[in-house]
């Protein structure tokens, strides 16, 4: 089978396929934004991690949005005595569904991810932009103009209408707060950013990214979140300055970690605040 066209949008691209590529993704530009040398090490050198979590995230997407990896359980005449999936049989069951291409869990694990798909259909803001008319998993392609760097970008729903994509997030915390500061920490406005950009210069814009997370624990509460304009401009920002260093250590050959200098530490923000809280 011939490689599918690797530009503008792209349906129906395997996710092997799709992440095996060459193009500058989100999560390249996030790794770099750490330092050059943390990109070096994933995405020449080659040292991509695969997290259980992920298993766990793909198969919530899967069962949500009805297309991608499909999941399944070990059966329990394949566990140890104390259901560890540490023997030959287990091992044996793993490498063949594996294989097949299904994600392996166990049956408590499967029945969160039924339980989270359960909960997500049934919120009624998220239940509707995930029925609008659209597809799953649309890849895009596209060149930068600023830079000459080849974009890519996944969606995980993307609506026909044109206001807004859907990113689905899994999370051990959906509220306000607590998706504010995993979205912060993980970068997402930096890949509002980067999806949005490149879905315009694939020439299917986008006005908004909304994100739809829920719950990895029960009663697995759902929430629909987009970010602010303070979120969005420094999103920008930090997905430019990404594809920006990206050229620069690729025409310099140089990637750098961190400082070389002794530097001082300041106190964070929160510690701050955590002081004025207290009285200090």
């Amino acid at each position: 089978m011939d490689e599918m066209k690797r530009e503008g949008l792209v349906l129906g691209m395997p996710e092997d396929e799709y992440h095996g590529g060459p193009e500058f993704s989100s999560s390249a530009a996030k790794e770099i934004l750490k330092t050059p040398l943390h990109y070096k090490h994933v995405y020449l050198d080659g040292h991509r991690e695969k997290k259980k979590a992920w298993d766990i995230g793909t198969a919530v997407h899967s069962k949500v949005l009805g297309v991608g990896q499909q999941v399944v359980a070990y059966p329990e005449k394949v566990l140890s005595a104390s259901g560890a999936a540490n023997t030959n049989d287990s091992r044996a069951f793993r490498a063949e569904q594996e294989a097949a291409g299904l994600i392996v869990v166990k049956q408590a694990e499967l029945d969160e991810i039924n339980a989270m798909t359960e909960a997500v259909l049934k919120h009624e803001l998220a239940s509707a932009w995930l029925h609008l008319p659209g597809q799953a998993e649309a890849s895009m392609f596209a060149t930068d103009p600023e830079t000459g760097l080849r974009l890519r970008c996944r969606f995980d729903y993307l609506p026909d209408d044109p206001r807004a994509a859907i990113d689905l997030k899994t999370t051990l915390d959906a509220s306000p707060n607590g998706f504010a500061k995993r979205a912060h920490d993980l970068g997402y406005h930096v890949s509002r950013a980067h999806y949005l950009l490149t879905a315009k210069l694939a020439g299917h814009p986008r006005q908004e990214m909304v994100f739809i997370a829920v719950e990895n624990k029960a009663p697995y509460p759902v929430a629909v979140y987009q970010f602010d304009l303070r979120q969005i401009e420094r999103g920008e920002k930090r997905a430019r300055r990404a594809r920006q260093l990206l050229v620069q250590c690729r025409q310099n050959d140089t990637w750098p970690g961190y400082s070389p200098d002794v530097e001082y530490l300041s106190e964070p923000a929160y510690a701050m605040y955590q002081d004025e809280s207290e009285g200090i």
